[in-house]
């Protein structure tokens, strides 16, 4: 599919800046609608400006007679684009006057290191301005502590239980560069990544990310993560942050499998979310990793609020019993799964999740309507309705 670039308007008057900027976003995902030299007046450049209808316009401050109200006229036409002051210094008054009168930016030389990174920012927000603001979703990060521990099983079965239970807008996104997983036992039929949404966030809205997203059968959309390599460039926090604030204006939930350990990308990601739940099994070497991912978070400053632990594979009778494993982490535990992994095996070598009546999804069934705040169901009297008669009822 074809994706939309930002739009821009380049108003200068010197050539020689001019050439150097043109040269650069020929090299960028801009498209140029609007070139204008020194307009004849500013209600003429307003004029050009509204029927660009451009994202950005780069306006050279040498270019117009009055900066800020050239910047105040220009923020206000019809499409309201957001307005980079562009100068051949770095002239202190002038940086002043273009902020105070609402510039979103003002760059000097070098362009070269600077303009792509300002387009870039500017795309960001350009895309959460455009954005839906009728939902204002969570987002839910689930975070083991080594391999192995089941971050992605709770990820998958928690998101699409949180959507059967609700029956809200669901994201079930892939943050695990190393492994991810999730594209292979969902069956995800889609081309694009992780990295191509964090690639090109400048450029996203609802209507592309439809496009990035696998609408699987289950009702949730999927958003995978690439292939593992060596090569991969984790997405910084800002393209993060971009890609969480679309998925919050689209979703009710946003469900994130971040992997195991931390990186750098899950730790930007996990500033980001509303609350993360560390996954692990109750053996020797998990906890103590367990242990050293609470003790980093902590010196990390990391809101313990949003933090609580997820214990997984429990046995029926554990040697070490949930509470005594939060007095020992001092941090509480959310939820218990049990070691149930035979029908989990069966389930992915049948290429799908688990059967909904199954015993272990009923387990991630009650998990997922209290992380959506769904009352449990009441169960009806095992006495019927003769108990009902005898007590009163």
């Amino acid at each position: 599919m074809q994706m939309e670039p930002i739009t821009l308007g380049l108003v200068t008057r010197k050539h020689t800046l001019s050439g150097e900027i043109q040269s650069l976003l020929e090299r960028s995902h801009v498209r140029l609608v609007l070139e204008s030299s020194k307009p004849r007046s500013l209600s003429e450049l307003v004029m050009q400006v509204e029927r660009a209808n451009p994202d950005v316009v780069l306006l050279d401050v040498s270019a117009v007679d009055e900066l800020a109200d050239a910047i105040r006229r220009l923020k206000s036409t019809s499409g309201t684009p957001l307005v980079v002051a562009v100068h051949s210094s770095s002239d202190t008054q002038i940086i002043l006057e273009a902020m105070r009168a609402g510039a979103s930016e003002f760059l000097f030389p070098p362009f070269e290191s600077n303009l792509q990174p300002a387009l870039h920012r500017l795309g960001a927000e350009r895309v959460q301005q455009r954005s839906p603001q009728r939902i204002n979703g969570k987002v839910i990060g689930f975070l083991s502590v080594k391999g192995g521990c089941g971050s992605t099983t709770l990820a998958c079965h928690v998101g699409v239980e949180v959507h059967r239970a609700t029956m809200s807008p669901t994201l079930l996104a892939d943050f695990d560069l190393d492994a991810g997983i999730i594209g292979f036992l969902l069956k995800v039929q889609s081309r694009y990544t992780l990295l191509d949404a964090a690639k090109n966030v400048y450029r996203l809205d609802p209507s592309f990310w439809k496009a990035m997203v696998f609408k699987h059968r289950a009702g949730v959309d999927v958003l995978k993560a690439p292939p593992p390599a060596l090569t991969h460039t984790a997405p910084n926090q800002d393209e993060v942050r971009a890609i969480l604030s679309l998925a919050r204006s689209i979703y009710s939930y946003t469900i994130l499998d971040l992997g195991r350990g931390l990186n750098r990308l899950s730790l930007s990601t996990l500033e980001l979310v509303d609350t993360a739940y560390l996954v692990t099994v109750p053996d020797v070497p998990s906890l103590h990793q367990a242990k050293l991912i609470i003790s980093a978070l902590r010196d990390y400053g990391f809101g313990q609020g949003k933090l609580q632990l997820m214990l997984n594979r429990m046995q029926k009778t554990p040697e070490v019993t949930p509470a005594e494993l939060e007095r020992a982490m001092g941090l509480p535990v959310f939820g218990t799964i049990p070691n149930d992994y035979f029908p989990l095996y069966e389930a992915y070598a049948e290429g799908g999740l688990l059967p909904a009546k199954s015993k272990l999804m009923r387990h991630f069934e009650t998990l997922a309507r209290r992380i959506a705040g769904i009352p449990e169901e009441k169960k009806p009297s095992r006495g019927g309705f003769l108990a009902q008669v005898f007590s009163g009822a």
